[in-house]
């Protein structure tokens, strides 16, 4: 079987030990790089390849925003988990935007941060309600493209799109509404095209883009 290889962002050093404590928790057998800036993490996800970046959003070299785009510009591949203390709206939407895989917040717990690794790495995608704080509602705003296909959505595939950006799987989602899992596919299928998205991660950057939030 392959080893994990994980890349730890932060400016802190107890924070890059509590999360690598963390990960070895999530995946026994890993290996961990671990940085302290933007500039190092770009040099590290140049020199090797990892399975997932967990990424402090608040280090020297650059802005979260543009710090993780270049990152992903780096490594297309790499999933990436971001950490945060901020509640920015706009630093939040635009990060999620980007199309990273989790989000969570610093304050919650080490159990929390080890069930995004694990649903990460499992393919899926992590965006607790509780780090947004925001409503799953499509405010009122300009009349764009994006505006017109995300109001457009159905009440069943808004349900479902909050539930991909909980975190969960098609199955967990099909266990949870009582349906089939070819039922979801069909929901995600149909929220892929009305958001004209790649992929469930770029849909929720889209919806976001488009004044819809998520929250408790």
């Amino acid at each position: 079987m392959k080893t994990r290889s994980f890349l730890v962002c932060d400016d802190h050093a107890l924070v890059r030990q509590a999360l690598a404590m963390t990960l070895q928790r999530a995946c026994p057998d890993c290996r961990i790089s671990d940085c302290a800036s933007f500039s190092e993490a770009w040099e590290l996800a140049k020199a090797a390849s990892h399975d997932l970046c967990i990424c402090d959003l608040s280090m020297p070299g650059a802005d979260a925003i543009s710090g993780l785009a270049r990152l992903k510009a780096i490594a297309p591949d790499l999933a990436i988990i971001a950490i945060t203390g901020s509640s920015n709206e706009a630093t939040l939407q635009g990060v999620i935007a980007l199309g990273i895989q989790g989000l969570v917040s610093k304050a919650q717990s080490a159990e929390t941060i080890e069930q995004a690794i694990v649903i990460v790495l499992e393919g899926g995608v992590f965006i607790p309600v509780d780090t947004l704080q925001f409503a799953i509602t499509v405010k009122p705003g300009p009349q764009d493209w994006l505006c017109k296909k995300s109001s457009s959505l159905t009440q069943h595939q808004m349900r479902v799109l909050q539930l991909i950006a909980q975190g969960h799987s098609n199955k967990e989602i099909a266990r949870q509404l009582d349906v089939l899992p070819s039922t979801i596919k069909f929901h995600v299928d149909g929220i892929l095209e009305r958001l004209a998205a790649k992929n469930r991660v770029e849909a929720i950057g889209k919806f976001l883009q488009t004044g819809g939030i998520f929250s408790i």
